[in-house]
């Protein structure tokens, strides 16, 4: 895993709470570069769409996206089992703003 803290500050994304995603999909990221585009599926609670960007965040945490080695799935179980050092990054790193 690369150094989190570095990482999230170092990657700069854009979450898109309006774009209607297919049902079931909760969130997506799309990476491009040093940046990503996160999509919450608006249609969801928010307690959904919140655990979905705590989820796409994780896989961003995580290097998944340039990680070849492992599959979806392996990859889907490794950031939900991360999401709660996500989230508390994530809080950690705004309180800094």
């Amino acid at each position: 895993m690369i150094e989190t803290r570095r990482l999230i500050e170092g990657q700069d994304y854009y979450i898109y709470y309006d774009v209607p995603l297919p049902n079931g999909i909760h969130g997506a990221t799309v990476p491009d570069g040093n940046f990503y585009s996160i999509y919450i599926n608006p249609r969801y609670p928010q307690s959904i769409r919140e655990h979905a960007f705590f989820h796409e965040l994780s896989h961003i945490i995580l290097g998944h996206f340039w990680d070849e080695t492992k599959t979806a799935e392996e990859k889907d179980a490794e950031a939900e089992a991360f999401i709660p050092e996500a989230r508390r990054l994530y809080v950690e790193w705004k309180s800094d703003d």
